[in-house]
């Protein structure tokens, strides 16, 4: 009585009602087409008219994919769609999901992923890192800066202490 139904973004799902789940695995194939905001907002437009219109009450949708920019699918429909997000990332922060009991600085998946390839990858390209791998996507020309970081007393080494100062005092983020 099961049924798999396989299609893409943009394709047919007409008289094709879902029960169980529907899962969105990588609508986005590139960096170029994460650029486009007429493919973003085709991916918008089919969620809403074509997926989201036979999935029934009870049903679950499940989006899998790479976050190449912050208002790719997922980034939409966690902000506008009260959808939960769940982010593996390659590098374990402080920041993680109910279960990954990995610390600080591990990678997550250390026998095919080393974390040592990690910060390979991160160091020749932060900008893709942080996508590909954190999924934590900037817009390009966005800010690279990240969230700050604050302690209640200092750690005992490892540290530098440092001092930033714009001295361009315009709204610019890069």
């Amino acid at each position: 009585g099961g049924q798999t139904l396989w299609t893409s973004v943009g394709g047919g799902m007409t008289g094709e009602p879902v029960d169980g789940v529907a899962i969105i695995d990588d609508p986005i194939k590139d960096r170029k087409e994460a650029e486009s905001p007429t493919v973003r907002e085709n991916h918008k437009d089919w969620f809403h008219s074509v997926l989201e219109t036979r999935v029934h009450p009870g049903a679950s949708i499940i989006v899998m994919m790479t976050r190449w920019h912050p208002d790719d699918l997922v980034g939409y429909l966690v902000k506008h769609c009260g959808f939960e997000y769940i982010n593996l990332k390659a590098i374990a922060d402080e920041r993680r999901p109910p279960g990954d009991n990995r610390q600080p600085g591990e990678a997550l998946w250390p026998t095919k992923r080393p974390l040592e390839m990690l910060l390979e990858r991160r160091n020749s390209n932060e900008w893709n890192f942080a996508s590909m791998y954190q999924g934590e996507p900037r817009p390009r020309g966005g800010s690279l800066f990240r969230d700050p970081t604050y302690w209640h007393e200092l750690p005992d080494s490892g540290f530098n202490v440092v001092f930033g100062v714009d001295l361009s005092y315009t709204e610019k983020t890069h």
